[in-house]
């Protein structure tokens, strides 16, 4: 008898992170998925704190896989969409994520776009 051997699919976005555990044919065996807590600082902001964010993937991955972690051969990941992270020395986060919906930042990128061009470019 062989040995089961499972594909683990990771699904970060913005309002839900999911998960799914396949056998390598393609056959689902699970699935899963926990919410994405946006956090709204001050306007146009939107951050994900993510430490929050590694502590409900780890538990779901736990979760989900349960006694068959063992058998998990590899991940994929997918994202559609960047969060910006400042990391330290250590690689530890030093601060929320800035997801990429965040517009803090709207009304400096139309000074430069103004003042040197590109608006097709970024805009797009």
């Amino acid at each position: 008898m062989s040995e089961k051997k499972l594909l683990l699919g990771i699904d970060a976005g913005s309002s839900s992170t999911k998960l799914a555990l396949y056998e390598t044919d393609g056959t689902l065996c699970r699935e899963g998925s926990f919410p994405v807590k946006i956090h709204r600082p001050g306007e146009a902001q939107a951050e994900i704190d993510l430490h929050v964010l590694w502590t409900d993937l780890v538990t779901a991955i736990k979760r989900l896989a349960g006694t068959d972690a063992k058998y998990i051969q590899g991940i994929g990941f997918s994202v559609a969409n960047p969060t910006l992270v400042f990391l330290d020395e250590k690689n530890e986060p030093v601060r929320r994520g800035i997801a990429y919906f965040d517009n803090r930042s709207q009304k400096d990128v139309e000074s430069f776009v103004e003042r040197f061009g590109g608006a097709n470019l970024y805009f797009a």
